[in-house]
């Protein structure tokens, strides 16, 4: 790993112009690393339900990524009207401004091939609804492992096959050692007969490595949605994120809505994307509620 050069911090919004900013506060507040904040527009141009039917959104987050970040990339909407410019044997075609899956997919991919591949230092890329809480590195989360990722795991009964995949949400990246740049792909379809999300495609990046790379690709401690509860709340949280999380309105059955990555990371989750096509109103008071419970 190159020790010389500033990590990168990289972060695709679409909806929500505010994170940028508290996302920069925490991160110089809990990043031990010297690093370049790198934010990633993708806010639709005509309204829909990933900008919060505001056709001044996109407007707005480019100002507030200028106003927050090292380096800013403007996704072209061109890009998801023809995937096939990133993916060229992609069986989606095109992006609709209400598909989050593909657009987002496409704004990584973009940002890859035009910034990241070869760069040569660390990174993390990170969901713009994901926010430091706690004091972490990137460098030392890595140690020797060229990628720290979240696997996912899909299974067919017959044939029996199964497929393993990294989350585009959340990833860690030793970019001055890892191998096979060129064919990483965030794009969804199927691999062994089996159909993927978003970053499907990262599997035959997988299947490339030699086994002593494999073992360089490590996981990281996380608590899902859905699946756990207060009890698995470190105790050293402020009071404040604390009680965001347990009274979270989208908590079901007693268990937590909010996602934990790294020790470190609080996913709000949804919050760039309004992929669940809630009002307007009802996302933009929950949003106000978590930033202000992370000041």
């Amino acid at each position: 790993m190159s020790g010389d050069l500033p990590v990168l911090v990289v972060t695709t919004t679409a909806a929500w112009p505010d994170a940028l900013a508290a996302q920069r506060r925490l991160l110089n507040r809990h990043l031990r690393d010297a690093y370049r904040f790198l934010v990633v527009v993708n806010t639709p141009v005509e309204p829909s339900q990933s900008n919060l039917w505001d056709r001044t959104m996109r407007d707005r987050t480019i100002a507030m990524a200028h106003e927050t970040a090292d380096e800013v990339i403007v996704v072209p909407p061109e890009v998801h009207q023809d995937r096939r410019t990133l993916f060229p044997r992609t069986i989606a075609r095109r992006a609709a401004d209400t598909n989050a899956t593909l657009m987002h997919a496409d704004a990584l991919q973009y940002t890859w091939n035009t910034r990241l591949r070869g760069c040569g230092t660390a990174a993390m890329i990170l969901d713009s609804d994901m926010f430091p809480i706690r004091d972490f590195s990137i460098r030392e989360q890595l140690g020797a492992n060229i990628l720290i990722g979240l696997p996912q795991h899909r299974r067919r009964r017959f044939p029996p096959r199964e497929v393993t995949y990294l989350w585009s949400g959340l990833a860690l990246f030793d970019f001055a050692r890892m191998p096979h740049q060129d064919h990483w792909s965030y794009d969804v379809g199927f691999v062994a007969g089996i159909r993927l999300d978003g970053g499907g495609q990262t599997a035959r990046w997988l299947d490339r490595l030699t086994p002593p790379e494999r073992a360089q690709v490590g996981t990281m401690r996380s608590f899902h949605s859905g699946a756990w509860t207060a009890q698995d709340l470190p105790a050293d949280l402020p009071e404040p994120v604390r009680d965001f999380i347990l009274t979270d309105d989208r908590n079901r059955a007693g268990t937590l809505y909010c996602e934990y990555f790294l020790d470190c990371l609080l996913h709000y989750r949804g919050g760039g994307s309004n992929w669940q096509n809630e009002e307007a109103a009802i996302v933009t008071a929950r949003q106000q509620r978590l930033l202000a419970a992370l000041q």
